[in-house]
């Protein structure tokens, strides 16, 4: 529009002799506006293919988020039929696993009364001590894969009570020393710590997290267990360890449902990689949390804080 008014204001010019000096003049003057004039044209060619770029990312990324969601409800439906199925199974074979380990202990029972054995019953015995073991095995994976699911579906809750945190700890490490043998350090505040919790399952889920640590220390080196009030509103229970190193990787999945560490599988450590898992389902059953941490050189530190229960006199 603008070359087009400039082409005519010269063209119904009189003077043709003043022309030439009316157009460079011009130029000059009206110069900057045409280069300002093309450039906005440009940037508004650009800003719109910007825009039609931006719809179509914006629409790419709406179906993916629909993909996603759709993988994602996918996965979890996966997810509970299968867990469904393992719990459903575990009530199945309890039964029948509850009459094996029975029967088993009663020939052994059987079989040490009728001492001295001969030869053949020797051979019997070792059979049915080995068939014993195996059998408390799966008879402990039944028991927590329906204790596992009991938590997550809410199933039946336990009545809370104030739990001594100090208590339990110490009571806790007495019983693995006596075990293993291992040393340990124990720290703990003056004052008593307490919690709300079912003291059954606090116990539990301690003892499996002191009991890992246990497991996959180094030798001849101790376990350390510490516990502490943070501002009086949060029970802080440390349990450390002088062990491998475990990965960032490891260190995420180490509290789902039967995953074992590499090291742990190596090792000859029995486990279904369960303990952890209903550990972690009981103490967020009390509104508390637990983490694992571990850099290299320096162990593994399993931390669980839990909300204070506070005392009114």
């Amino acid at each position: 529009m603008t070359l087009a008014l400039f082409a005519l204001y010269y063209i119904i010019i009189p003077d043709q002799r003043l022309f030439a000096h009316n157009i460079w003049k011009d130029i000059h003057l009206l110069g900057p506006f045409f280069f300002a004039q093309m450039v906005i044209t440009l940037l508004a060619a650009f800003n719109t293919r910007q825009y039609r770029r931006t719809v179509a990312l914006t629409k790419e990324l709406r179906t993916a988020l629909r993909d996603l969601s759709t993988l994602n409800r996918e996965l979890t439906r996966t997810q509970h039929q299968e867990y469904m199925f393992f719990t459903r199974a575990a009530h199945e074979l309890r039964t029948p696993l509850t009459t094996i380990l029975g029967e088993t202990q009663l020939a052994l029972r059987r079989l040490e009364r009728a001492r001295p054995l001969s030869p053949e019953s020797a051979k019997y015995l070792a059979h049915f001590e080995h068939i014993e073991q195996r059998a408390q095995g799966l008879h402990a994976l039944v028991e927590d894969l329906i204790e596992l699911y009991r938590v997550q579906e809410d199933i039946n809750p336990p009545t809370l009570s104030p739990c001594n945190v100090n208590n339990i700890c110490t009571e806790l490490i007495m019983q693995r020393h006596q075990i293993s043998g291992r040393d340990f350090k124990l720290e703990l505040p003056d004052e008593p710590v307490i919690v709300q919790a079912n003291k059954e399952r606090f116990y539990s889920a301690l003892a499996n997290i002191i009991d890992n640590a246990d497991r996959y220390a180094f030798l001849s080196t101790p376990i350390c267990v510490r516990v502490h009030a943070e501002d009086n509103n949060t029970a802080s229970i440390h349990v450390h360890n002088e062990g491998a190193e475990l990965p960032v990787e490891q260190q995420e999945r180490i509290f789902e449902p039967f995953y074992r560490t590499p090291a742990a599988e190596r090792s000859y450590q029995d486990g279904w990689g369960l303990g952890l898992t209903i550990s972690k389902a009981y103490i967020e059953q009390y509104g508390g949390s637990i983490r694992v941490e571990s850099l290299p050189g320096e162990g593994v530190t399993f931390l669980v804080k839990l909300p204070i229960q506070k005392i009114t006199t």
